[in-house]
């Protein structure tokens, strides 16, 4: 991956810098590892109000 990405930024022909915006392969694990942990963090929620929440749907269709 990181020989395409320098191959790529050739290709522009910008001036070397120690930063290059194409470098993000390093900070990609933490930003998947945060993605996945709010997903994570979105199913516990579903799950801890599911009982509630399927106890409110009877009381509210018994009450139609």
């Amino acid at each position: 991956m990181d020989s395409y990405m320098k191959e790529v930024q050739a290709s522009f022909h910008l001036p070397e810098t120690y930063s290059s915006p194409f470098n993000f392969a390093q900070h990609f694990g933490w930003i998947t590892v945060g993605g996945v942990l709010f997903a994570v963090a979105i199913l516990g929620l579903l799950i801890y109000y599911r009982q509630r929440f399927l106890e409110a749907a009877s009381k509210a269709a018994a009450s139609t």
